[in-house]
């Protein structure tokens, strides 16, 4: 009987726990996202020639190309 008691005992704490985090995942989910940066859309004679990857963004590097066939 002793035992039944000790895992019931357990069980309710468990349960208690799950609730605690189910109740926190609720309350941060409420708060607004971080706004979104604009979309990069590249512009006729630029391409990229290089991409940073930091932890909390990616950095593109653009160059203007002078295209050849335009000079004949």
């Amino acid at each position: 009987m002793k035992l039944m008691v000790c895992m019931l005992v357990w069980y309710a704490m468990s349960f208690g726990i799950f609730l605690i985090q189910a109740g926190l995942n609720r309350r941060r989910a409420g708060k607004p996202a971080r706004p979104q940066a604009p979309v990069m859309v590249l512009k006729e004679g630029e391409t990229i020639v290089g991409v940073a990857d930091w932890p909390d963004t990616m950095r593109f590097y653009i160059k203007d190309v002078v295209d050849e066939k335009s000079y004949e």
